[in-house]
């Protein structure tokens, strides 16, 4: 079981459209996943965020799901938790999208 953590980086609540661009992609890879709505925090901010459950054996399908999420929504980074550990799929352009700073820092 693989979970993806995708986080609305803008802060707002994910759309029907966007959750249906979510599955559209992931409807491409995979038979079935779930869609979780959860509330992810970075540095004090909310971000709404999506925890998609993925129950595959095919880890680079996850990989390649991972890095579309990535590129259809504009993220640094889509985290992965596989077997009980973590890590982000980047990519070459991940310092394109800056990072998210309150007045001050």
């Amino acid at each position: 079981m693989h979970t993806l953590y995708l986080a609305n980086r803008e802060g707002q609540p994910f759309s029907e459209h966007d959750r249906g661009e979510v599955a559209a992609i992931l409807s491409g890879i995979f038979p079935a996943f779930t869609l979780i709505e959860a509330t992810g925090y970075w540095r004090g901010r909310i971000l709404p965020t999506l925890a998609i459950k993925l129950a595959s054996e095919d880890h680079d399908a996850v990989d390649t799901a991972a890095e579309e999420l990535r590129l259809a929504f504009q993220q640094q980074a889509v985290g992965i938790e596989s077997e009980g550990r973590y890590r982000r799929i980047t990519g070459p352009d991940a310092q394109t999208y800056p990072e998210h700073r309150e007045q001050g820092d």
